[in-house]
C-alpha cells in the first residue's frame, strides 16, 4: 500500500482492525496528525504503566520489555520504542 505522507501511513497502521477492510481518513492533515500524536501519547503511557508494573516484582529491565511486548502483541497494538 502506498500513502501519500508518513502521517497518512501511520493513521492507516493504526486504525487497521481485524477483517476490516476500509479505513475512514480525515481529509484534514491537521487532523491527521493530532490524532497519531493523541494515540502514541496513550501507547507510551500504557508501555510505562505495564513496564513499571513487571519491573516491580521481578526487577529485570528485560524481563519486564518482554512481558510489556508480548501484552501489546496480544493486544494487537503497536509497540512504540520507549525513548
Amino acid at each position: 500500500m502506498v500513502a501519500a505522507s508518513e502521517e497518512r501511513a501511520k493513521y492507516i497502521v493504526y486504525a487497521q482492525k481485524k477483517n476490516e477492510l476500509l479505513i475512514r481518513m480525515p481529509k484534514s492533515e491537521i487532523v491527521i496528525k493530532k490524532a497519531i500524536q493523541e494515540y502514541e501519547i496513550y501507547l507510551r503511557q500504557l508501555q510505562e504503566k505495564l513496564y513499571t508494573a513487571f519491573m516491580e516484582p521481578c526487577g529485570d529491565r528485560v524481563t519486564a520489555e518482554n512481558l510489556t511486548r508480548q501484552i501489546f502483541e496480544e493486544l494487537d497494538l503497536p509497540y512504540l520504542i520507549m525513548e
